[in-house]
């Protein structure tokens, strides 16, 4: 049996039809930069969300740019950002020429340890970003207190987390500003690369929209410093139509994590990252850490299941951003050095769930 960690194909069939028909009727209007369809996915995107305002942008990188560029982050700005995420988190803000401040995770679910934020909160902090890692959202309920407290941004880094849930609210309720990816293979996925900024705020979502094309405020009339960070009509026409099937699609999501976190939890060897009480997942990762986890993999890939790491080095790891690290960092480097993802995608069947979690307990000589 081969089980693939994701699988596009299954979706691809039920769009198909309608696809084609949007694609021909964009070819006709050749609209292919802010075409209607944008405006359409935007309005889809804030009803099935329930947010007042949705940015359509080119990738989930220029949403956190956008982002941070609404909220005036400038040189020599403080921004805290966890070490464990994706590289364009640390990326945006020194883009920016402000300083990213750097903070340890929680070893439960992998999200920001909002203790250690509290910590490095200094005079010059601006903003912070929090990163819904694996789907599971950290306390924005405590981060937002904090954030109005100290009169900082909070920004969610949303790229993992679409459609997830914490005190049955979504992350921009909580949020000054939150934003999204829809890489291909996300929980929402385009055809290409594509992103969106949530945000209940007027006048940011009016400030993001002028930034994401260039800072003009009119036609060629540049009134605030921007970028070409616009979301193309292409993949607004591909998300029009996968979003009818997202609701489904991460309750099936849900229905697959439950079963591994139920069948995994006994096994000793493994930790699961799991989300807290409050958090409802969407699903998007299935994440054991493991000690020797290459040979694991190796096992479970001659057994045709498909595994990978998000991921294997955190941000002060890597050189570029080397000069930033805090020594007394220590469980975003257990994750990274550790972490296993298991496959899941909404057209997964039980079987094949079954079949995987058979090949882990061969793996430690567990027998049922």
């Amino acid at each position: 049996m081969k089980i693939q960690m994701i699988n596009l194909h299954e979706n691809f069939k039920l769009i198909n039809k309608n696809l084609k028909k949007n694609f021909l009727k964009l070819f006709s209007s050749q609209k292919f930069i802010l075409g209607d369809e944008v405006q359409k996915l935007e309005n889809n995107l804030s009803k099935i969300n329930k947010v007042k305002y949705t940015v359509g942008v080119s990738s989930g990188t220029d949403a956190i740019i956008v982002a941070l560029l609404a909220c005036n982050i400038k040189k020599n700005d403080e921004v805290i950002i966890p070490d464990m995420t994706w590289i364009s988190t640390a990326s945006s803000v020194l883009l920016l020429g402000a300083k990213p401040i750097i903070a340890d995770v929680n070893l439960e679910d992998g999200t920001v340890n909002i203790d250690n934020i509290e910590k490095k909160i200094t005079k010059k902090t601006k903003a912070i970003i929090s990163v819904s890692l694996y789907g599971h959202m950290p306390n924005l309920s405590k981060l937002k207190s904090i954030c109005n407290k100290k009169k900082i941004y909070l920004i969610n880094d949303g790229a993992q987390s679409f459609g997830s849930k914490h005190n049955n609210k979504y992350c921009h309720e909580y949020t000054s500003i939150s934003c999204t990816s829809f890489f291909p293979a996300k929980v929402l996925g385009s055809y290409g690369d594509a992103g969106a900024c949530f945000t209940n705020n007027k006048t940011l979502y009016e400030k993001m929209k002028i930034i994401r094309a260039h800072g003009q405020s009119k036609k060629s009339y540049s009134t605030t410093l921007g970028l070409n960070a616009r979301i193309d009509t292409i993949q607004a026409c591909v998300l029009i139509e996968k979003i009818k099937f997202i609701k489904k699609e991460i309750r099936r999501r849900s229905e697959i994590l439950k079963i591994y976190h139920s069948m995994l939890s006994t096994i000793k060897q493994i930790n699961i990252l799991q989300p807290d009480e409050k958090c409802r997942a969407n699903g998007s990762s299935v994440v054991i850490l493991i000690n020797d986890k290459k040979r694991f993999q190796n096992y479970m890939s001659s057994k045709g299941v498909q595994t990978a790491n998000l991921y294997d080095y955190t941000i002060t790891q890597q050189p570029t951003f080397k000069k930033y690290q805090d020594r007394e960092i220590k469980n975003s480097k257990l994750i990274a050095k550790n972490n296993v993802c298991l496959p899941i995608h909404p057209y997964m069947k039980n079987k094949e769930v079954a079949y995987v979690i058979k090949c882990i307990k061969r793996y430690f000589k567990i027998t049922d």
